[in-house]
């Protein structure tokens, strides 16, 4: 029995084409946590981020943010579960942003420092209906990711050589990578939440449509690639759904017999 549905937020919750979250996945997810089911996003975006975008009409219980490493209430006032970057990682995350060769933000819990802005930047922002963080220097709170951008293969490769021995690198766009501690990524996150509410992997749902969701599309009981998903989260589903812009959520919550 399904007790609770994860969804990663962007073009699988929220469409980037309309900017906004289909009103049919609105209508259907509205309707599982009417009948009890915990309703869930699982992102790889920050608060300060979430904050940007209008969630008052969907019926939410939590989000689990940067991937795996904070948890909060669906008010998203309370911390439910929280893990910062530390150690040799935080270290060397702190040396690419100051070094300024390749553009980074730091998310932390209620901020976002951006180091330098370019091209690389300004186009991945652009493409998810996100404003691009003023640049400022960082003041010294908890990290729980970092993002880098780029538009060359030689400063992608720094960073997965500098960083990969330390950190879980993940991706959701071609010109950006997300980098948290090494244990953690969307199912340890889920993990963490599902502790809250006492629900176990098994009575889960997840949605996703791209890399960063591959793990959490293997985790959860029922794992659901969107139409529109890329190759490695198809490859991974238990089921594929319709495009997000073609009614791809409510489409999967009815096959399963979820509403």
């Amino acid at each position: 029995m399904i007790k609770a549905i994860y969804l990663d937020f962007d073009e699988t919750l929220y469409s980037h084409r309309v900017e906004k979250i289909p009103d049919s996945a609105l209508e259907a997810l509205n309707i599982a946590h009417d009948k009890g089911i915990k309703i869930f996003i699982c992102t790889g975006r920050s608060l300060k981020e979430m904050l940007w975008f209008n969630l008052q009409n969907l019926k939410l219980d939590g989000i689990v943010l940067n991937n795996g490493q904070l948890g909060v209430d669906g008010d998203k006032k309370t911390i439910l579960f929280n893990r910062p970057i530390s150690g040799e990682l935080k270290k060397r995350c702190l040396k690419i942003f100051n070094d300024k060769r390749v553009s980074t933000y730091l998310a932390t819990l209620n901020d976002i420092y951006l180091n330098f802005e370019n091209d690389a930047v300004r186009k991945t922002q652009s493409g998810f209906s996100s404003p691009v963080p003023r640049v400022k220097e960082y003041e010294g709170e908890d990290i729980y990711m970092i993002s880098t951008f780029f538009d060359n293969e030689a400063d992608k490769q720094y960073v997965y050589n500098y960083l990969q021995e330390y950190a879980f690198i993940t991706t959701w766009s071609e010109g950006a990578l997300d980098i948290i501690s090494k244990e953690s990524n969307k199912s340890s996150g889920i993990d963490d939440m599902n502790k809250v509410f006492g629900i176990s992997a098994e009575e889960t749902m997840a949605f996703g449509d791209n890399f960063n969701d591959v793990d959490m599309l293997e985790h959860c009981g029922i794992g659901v690639a969107m139409g529109n998903s890329n190759k490695s989260a198809l490859d991974v589903a238990d089921y594929i759904t319709s495009d997000i812009d073609e009614n791809g959520i409510y489409n999967a919550l009815k096959h399963f017999e979820i509403i």
